[in-house]
């Protein structure tokens, strides 16, 4: 007797075959949808901060970009100077750069001369350090700060310490940090105090929360 071994050769079942083609596109679907969330909640993160100071006010924001993040743009007469964004606070623009852009050591320089003057010498700016690191610590203690211009030497390294750049490479300017407040006062108001907050740097780019208050 002859057997015959018969292979089924029908059609795997659609609804097997989709099920398959749907895997792939379902996990393609779910890594979106958590990348999505993952950026949202560090947005949040960012940007769900305090608007308001309980006893100071209103909480201002302004930014500032450093020229190594300025692109090079060729023109017909070669490349133009770089200008670096200028920090937009109260009364005056106020300049940063960058120093260290390391991860967890991001730092910068914040400088006393105006940057609108051709005369680098045109120190208007003067600053105080504060022990706080966020502007939603600060008291009416911290800002009875003993302010400091560009030629106090002595005093300033006394406040400041090895962050006090008397002769930089670019000038007189005050070594920060981010996650650090510091006091800043400018002449044509000097009875206004402005407290800073370096809230992220990334880069050659500095996000500051600032309060303006009266005295």
């Amino acid at each position: 007797m002859i057997r015959w071994n018969i292979v089924s050769t029908s059609p795997e079942p659609t609804s097997r075959r989709k099920w398959r083609l749907a895997v792939p596109v379902l996990a393609l679907f779910a890594i979106i949808v958590g990348t999505l969330i993952w950026l949202f909640s560090r947005s949040a993160d960012v940007t769900a901060l305090p608007s308001t100071h309980p006893v100071f006010g209103p909480i201002y924001e302004t930014s500032a970009m450093d020229v190594m993040e300025m692109p090079q743009i060729q023109g017909p007469t070669g490349l133009p100077p770089r200008t670096p964004v200028y920090l937009n606070v109260g009364p005056g623009l106020l300049e940063w750069s960058a120093a260290d852009t390391r991860a967890r050591k991001q730092s910068g320089y914040l400088y006393f001369w105006n940057p609108m003057s051709s005369l680098k010498r045109s120190n208007v700016w003067s600053f105080a350090a504060c022990k706080q690191s966020s502007l939603g610590d600060l008291t009416e203690q911290d800002l009875k700060a003993d302010f400091c211009e560009a030629d106090e030497m002595e005093k300033g390294r006394a406040a400041f310490g090895t962050n006090w750049v008397q002769n930089g490479k670019r000038g007189k300017a005050i070594l920060v940090s981010e996650g650090q407040v510091i006091l800043a006062r400018h002449p044509t108001n000097p009875s206004k105090l402005y407290a800073l907050e370096l809230t992220e740097q990334k880069r050659g780019n500095l996000r500051v929360r600032y309060l303006e208050v009266g005295r």
